[in-house]
Order: C-alpha cells, then structure tokens, then sequence
C-alpha cells in the first residue's frame, strides 16, 4: 500500500506518477552545478573504491582461492567507460535516483542525517528496488549486492540534488568491477 501511494504519488491508482513540471531538472538532471556535483561523485571513488579493492582481493583470493593478475578487460577501456556511463549508468540513474528516488522521499520523511545529508525510506527503498531489479538480467542472489552500492548513489542524489554524481560513480563503479573480474579470472 505505502510503495503503491508513493509510485502513484497519491493519483488513482490507474495513473502513473509523473513530475509536476517538464524540465530535466526535476528528473535530476541540471548542469548549474556539474563540477561540483562531478567532485563529489569522485570523492566518493577515492573513499570507498580502495577499501572495496581490498576487500574484493579478500574475497577472491581467501574465499576462492584465486590469485591476482594485474590485467584490463577485454573491452576497449575508454568504450566500457563511455558504456558504462552513458548506457547502463545514465537511464538507471535517472530513473531510480532522479524519479524514484524523490517520489519516496515525498512520502517518507527522512530519520536521521549521515555526513549531512538526511536518510530515510526514499534511498533505502529505491535501493531495494534497484537491487531486484537487477535479478531480471541475471537471476542469482550475488546481483542483491547492488544493494550497497546503489545506497552511496542515493546518497550522492541526496547531497548533490542532481544525478550527475550518482551516474559518474556508478559508471566507474561498473569498470572497476569488470577489471576486479579480469584480474582473478585470468
């Protein structure tokens, strides 16, 4: 019933939710900030990617038993990029940070604040979401684990009020995986 009022942000149910107004930056997508929002998203990579690469080098090497093998993906490395970002990242970002995202929050006041930005049912929902959504392409559990991730996007959308961050991080995010994966299956 809650996730049913908040996608349908209190319409019929028969209508589907739409922003009340038709700029792109109700939809999270503004470049009145872009550097700023941008600075935030690769700060975000510097604190969170080292530790996640150690603790990727754990989990293949002690948990199973595969070695490292410094290497790059098959991909052409500025394609992936530009994939990356531009096809997968953009369209995800865009429609759980940029539209899901802010319907939630209207529904669901935040419960407490992390580095200054409040936190609440919207990210952690719209997280939930995304992580499902993603047992459609490939369905095994490991795929929940989107889960985390997609809460530092939402974070990201929450500091910055664009979705220029989110979609930066998200996209690097997306090649560092792939060359984690290149690296321990060589």
């Amino acid at each position: 019933m809650c996730i049913s009022a908040a996608c349908s942000d209190g319409l019929p149910p028969d209508r589907f939710h739409r922003p009340t107004q038709g700029t792109l930056a109700t939809w999270g997508l503004h470049v009145k900030h872009l550097f700023r929002d941008l600075g935030w998203g690769l700060l975000a990579v510097l604190v969170i990617f080292p530790p996640f690469i150690l603790g990727a080098h754990g989990w293949f090497s002690y948990g199973f038993g595969q070695s490292f093998a410094f290497t790059f993906p098959k991909e052409n490395l500025l394609l992936l990029l530009a994939t990356q970002i531009f096809v997968v990242a953009l369209p995800e970002e865009v429609f759980y940070r940029g539209w899901m995202q802010p319907v939630f929050e209207k529904h669901f006041k935040p419960w407490f604040s992390f580095l200054g930005v409040s936190i609440g049912w919207g990210i952690v929902l719209t997280s939930l979401l995304f992580a499902v959504g993603h047992l459609a392409l490939t369905p095994h559990p490991f795929r929940l684990a989107v889960f985390f991730p997609s809460l530092v996007f939402g974070w990201l959308r929450a500091k910055t009020g664009g979705v220029a961050a989110p979609i930066l991080f998200h996209g690097l995010a997306n090649v560092l995986n792939q060359w984690i994966y290149a690296c321990y299956s060589s």
